[in-house]
């Protein structure tokens, strides 16, 4: 399992900062499939995500929160 620190992200929103592309990177080689597989494997119900491409995982609701 990966579990991503705060930071981590704070890296990959500020487009200036020198970490931004290695963040980048990193965070770009988590597949989707495998994000959906610990997320069913450790029992979330659902992932609020703005990607569609998880809908196809049964098991794992997704909704996009940004939706009205």
């Amino acid at each position: 399992m990966i579990a991503v620190d705060t930071n981590i992200l704070f890296y990959l929103l500020k487009e200036d900062y020198p970490s931004h592309g290695q963040a980048f990177r990193a965070l770009s080689e988590l597949s989707g499939a495998r994000i959906a597989a610990v997320c069913i494997e450790n029992g979330v119900e659902e992932r609020w995500t703005a990607d569609r491409d998880f809908a196809k995982f049964k098991g794992l609701k997704s909704s996009n929160p940004l939706v009205q």
